[in-house]
Formats: C-alpha cells, structure tokens, sequence
C-alpha cells in the first residue's frame, strides 16, 4: 500500500487564495476604470486598500443634460450660452482647452485660473443660427482638463426657424448639359414664414453670374412663391455654380437668404497623368505620354482632330488616336530641362472647358 499524501490544511492554502484574490480585484480595477475596489491585504483585522482609477470625474456641469434654446431665428447676432462648471473634487482643477463641435459655433471665453474645490467656473459658448439648416439641431462642445480630470462635454440643442423654408433645398445640381446653347432653368419654392408676429416678405432676388436671371413669382397663395433662375446661351464650358440672395424685406435687419444653382455645361476633359515629372540636365529630348479622354459621358469621346495645345518654349505635343480618346506624345527639348521649373500646359477641345496639363522637372526624377 502506498502511503496517503498528506494533508494540506487551510492555513497553508489561504496566501496562494488570498492572492488569487488581490489579482482578480486588480484585474477589475484594470477592466471597469472609475470603480474603487476594496481588498483585503491580510487575514481578518487587516486594514482596507483602496484602488481608483486614474481619471477622475468631479466636475458637475449646471445645466445637466442637454441646454434647449428654444426656436432660433439667424439674426446675424450670435446667441450667447453660459455654463457652470462645479467642482465636486477635493482637489483643484484647470482647463486647459474648450473646443467647440461645429463650425457653427465658437468659444467666447473661460477662466484658465484652477478652480478650487467646491468652486466654480463658467464657459460661454456663442451660436450662430445662420450657419445651421432649418429644423432641430443638436451640438456641443468638449471642455479638456489637466490630468487626471476627464473632459466634460457641454450639450445644447434647439430648432432653427428661418423666414423663409426653401424646397426642395438651398443647393440644386442642373446636372452634365451636352450642349452650351440651351439655357437651363432651376426651380425653388419659397414659403415665408411670420417672423414675431409678423409675417415676412421677400425682396428681389440678386445674382451677380454672367447670363443668370432670377425671378420670384406668386404661386397661387399668400405667402408662397415660386424662385425661377435661368441661365441663358451661350453658355460657357465647364463647371458652375451660381448663388442667389434673397434679402427678407420685412421684418428689416434680417441676414438675407443663400440659395445655389451647380452643374457642368460640357464633358470633363481630363488627362492620365495628370502631373508629369522629368529630369534635369538631360542631353536629350524627353518624351512623356499622356491619355486624354473625357468624364461623365457616354457619347463619342475626344477626338484628335479637335484637341488644340497651348505650349511654352520647348515642348512639342504630336497627338494620335487611342482605343479610348486619344494619346499626346509631349516631349521636352534639353532647353527646356535645363533647370528645375514647374510648367503647363492647356489642352483645348471646343465641347469642354480647357485643361491645364502640368509637369515638374527636378534632379533625379
């Protein structure tokens, strides 16, 4: 018979339980950050230990929760929001840093003194509705402490209410016009609202853009117009983007309202590459290809026949048709490579606006 291992007694068992115990409370305070634990470090009547997170979190910002502003109406005036700050720590804290959330809004000040325990602080925050599209909203911003505070992050929120509510919106895309003599016409409606009160009238529709007209028509009932905006032939190649302003004309001192047109008359002629690079100091003729074709059509592509180069001194550009478009041979004199230079070059076709091939020569390129 073999002889029975002997007994393990408890007392023996309990430093490896007990530090099966601190690991595990440890663990914890790794995993669950902001959780004091409490363990026992010894047998019974030993004292507690307690271990906290490293981020504190003891400032109490007044008002709780979300700061609602009610109905705003852009006035050019930005509204101005103050929040408290208390702290609830036994030890000072400091800002270091208020960033506001949008472009809509702005830090108007705050105290960068430490603000003692029990103490407070404020930090205002201006908003501006005119940046804000119409209808609810909700923002912030976030307030950064010296360490070990964890940052705050102040919340307000509300409803823009604008004089007048545009649809279908303020920005309209016409789309890709094949041809430069038909005009193009974009369409808002425009519905005015009261304003304190006050029901508010638009004036005359303004646009500045060569060509464009706008005019604002009733449409059929009181305080509902129509915003009609036409550009007229010929119309020039290549990309465009009209603004119209329509001022409010009662109630006076309000900011006027923006409204865009974009589109494109004619296809995208673009080149692959579109930046070249060369070397210096070359004792001989350098020759880069370039691939011409044109974007956002299904019709025939570039042609060479209609492709015309503008060069600077010492580049040459012979042209051969491709599978897609057409091929530039550009080729670049030792004149021209002599030193380090940045150049262009223009490719016209009469169906699209003009495009700027460009190169960079340099050592070792």
């Amino acid at each position: 018979m073999h002889p029975l291992p002997p007994r393990v007694s408890r007392g023996t068992a309990r430093p490896y339980v007990m530090g099966m115990r601190i690991s595990v409370a440890i663990l914890m305070g790794l995993v669950l950050p902001g959780l004091a634990v409490v363990v026992r470090a010894g047998g019974p009547g030993a004292p507690d230990v307690a271990a906290k997170s490293a981020v504190a979190d003891t400032v109490r910002v007044e008002p709780a929760g979300i700061l609602q502003m009610g109905v705003l109406q852009p006035t050019g005036t930005p509204n101005r929001l103050t929040f408290t700050l208390v702290n609830d720590g036994p030890a000072p804290i400091t800002i270091q840093q208020v960033r506001a959330g949008c472009s809509c809004s702005a830090v108007a000040g705050y105290a960068r003194e430490p603000v003692p325990a029990g103490g407070r602080t404020t930090v205002v925050i201006e908003l501006d509705a005119g940046k804000l599209p119409d209808g609810r909203f909700e923002r912030g911003a976030t307030v950064v402490f010296a360490p070990p505070q964890a940052p705050v992050t102040l919340r307000f929120a509300g409803e823009v209410r604008r004089p007048f509510a545009v649809a279908p919106r303020h920005d309209q895309y016409v789309g890709i016009l094949r041809s430069r003599d038909v005009p193009w016409r974009a369409e808002f409606e425009i519905e005015a609202r009261p304003i304190g009160g006050v029901p508010a009238q638009p004036g005359v529709p303004v646009t500045t853009a060569p060509g464009v007209t706008a005019r604002l028509l009733p449409a059929g009932k009181a305080g509902l117009y129509r915003l009609e905006v036409t550009g007229a032939p010929p119309l020039p190649l290549g990309p465009f983007n009209v603004e119209v302003r329509l001022p409010v004309a009662v109630p006076a001192g309000l900011p006027e309202e923006r409204l865009t047109v974009r589109g494109r008359v004619g296809p995208e002629l673009f080149g692959l590459p579109p930046v070249l690079t060369l070397p210096t100091g070359s004792a001989a003729p350098v020759t880069r290809p370039v691939e011409l074709s044109f974007r956002d059509t299904a019709e025939q592509d570039v042609t060479v026949e209609e492709l015309r180069f503008t060069t600077p001194p010492g580049v040459q550009a012979v042209v051969r048709p491709a599978e897609h478009g057409a091929i530039v041979d550009l080729t670049f004199s030792p004149a021209a490579l002599k030193t380090p230079a940045l150049g262009q070059i223009e490719v016209a076709t009469p169906r699209s606006a003009p495009l700027i091939l460009r190169y960079v020569a340099g050592p070792g390129r």
